[in-house]
């Protein structure tokens, strides 16, 4: 079963590099990652700098995950999230999409919600991650990636569901609770060369924002703002 196994480094997002097997059988696709832990402790004088040594992996797990997700105690991102709930940022994800694709005369701000709601479910039922994944963090998250992939051309619903799951895969990549996650419930089509060129694609392109998401409340609130007002529509 295919994964995407997360590794930290305090300075990028490398491209994705895919493994293909002699069938043309995409195997798995290894995506070094970023945690808001680690930067945290640089921008407090308490980490390493960006010229001195990478830090060691921790190997639990929640170690990786980011503390926009899980540890808001101290945070900017607690601050911005005082007045958001989940419910209401995922509503207003569904109503972006909705906005923006226009052509899609049938789709509603509830139809995205699902999708990426029986990914989260199958994931906790499977035992594949013991954490929901949906909380505010990953939401705004999600949404900066959607904001920049998904296109006003979407001519179905099938195609925008492929496009927000491969987004949703590419979240759970570089801020997932896990080391690694199956690639079955994110992938809508049956050609796997079309859902790995899209997640490399987006990889490739965000990787500077996903970077700086994590690394600049500022940015983070600005792409939180955008969401809650509606403005990228």
């Amino acid at each position: 079963m295919s994964t995407v196994k997360g590794a930290a480094s305090p300075v990028t997002l490398a491209m994705a590099v895919v493994t293909e097997t002699r069938g043309h059988h995409f195997e798995e696709v290894t995506v070094p990652t970023t945690t808001t832990r680690d930067l945290a402790k640089e921008q407090s004088g308490a980490g390493p700098s960006l010229g001195a040594q990478e830090p060691t992996v921790s190997s639990t797990p929640m170690d990786a995950c980011a503390d926009v997700l899980l540890d808001q105690a101290t945070s900017t991102h607690e601050m911005v999230f005082k007045d958001a709930s989940t419910d209401e940022l995922l509503r207003l994800l569904g109503e972006f999409l909705c906005h923006r694709c226009c052509l899609l005369k049938d789709l509603s701000p509830e139809d995205p919600l699902m999708w990426l709601r029986m990914v989260d479910i199958f994931l906790l039922s499977n035992n594949l991650q013991r954490h929901c994944f949906i909380v505010p963090g990953s939401v705004v998250f999600l949404y900066m990636l959607c904001r920049d992939t998904v296109s006003a051309e979407v001519s179905s619903m099938k195609e925008l569901q492929a496009v927000v799951l491969t987004c949703f895969y590419v979240a759970y990549a570089y801020i997932g609770h896990e080391l690694g996650y199956p690639v079955m419930p994110f992938k809508v089509e049956d050609n796997n060369t079309v859902f790995w060129k899209r997640t490399l694609d987006i990889t490739k392109r965000m990787s500077g924002k996903m970077l700086q998401i994590n690394e600049d409340p500022q940015f983070f609130a600005n792409v939180f703002t955008a969401l809650k007002n509606g403005t990228d529509h």
